[in-house]
């Protein structure tokens, strides 16, 4: 008997705490719903999209791509790289693994401070917070 009442209460507070937060989410998928989807991709994960979507066109379909992770914590956007990527074959690695002088090599890249292994593998990617850039071909 008291099951149906404590049913109610529990899905009203659920409402009531949660209500504002679904009609904003709502809100947010009527907006997007008028655009290409792009554009949504675009909106929603924002400027990553983008540079993604670059690296992706500037990167040829059968190379094979290293992506290097500056600091662990940049192993999401390491992923979502990996996935705008495919079909590509890329791998991921540390600084650490890269060699002394590799931190400090510029965005046009000094070949000589990366092992030899990983200049054999195609193109390497830096990823170092929300900057992402070819370092060398």
């Amino acid at each position: 008997m008291m099951r149906r009442p404590a049913l109610a209460v529990l899905f009203a507070c659920a409402i009531w705490f949660s209500g504002h937060e679904y009609v904003q989410l709502v809100r947010d998928s009527l907006a997007l719903l008028p655009l290409r989807y792009e554009e949504r991709r675009e909106r929603v994960l924002g400027g990553d999209y983008v540079v993604m979507q670059r690296l992706a066109s500037e990167i040829p379909r059968d190379a094979s791509v290293t992506i290097v992770l500056r600091r662990p914590r940049d192993i999401d956007r390491g992923i979502f790289l990996n996935y705008y990527l495919y079909p590509r074959a890329t791998h991921f690695t540390e600084p650490s693994r890269c060699g002394a002088g590799f931190p400090t090599c510029p965005p046009g890249g000094r070949l000589e401070s990366l092992p030899h292994t990983m200049t054999r593998t195609g193109v390497i990617v830096l990823v170092d917070g929300s900057d992402m850039r070819v370092i060398s071909r």
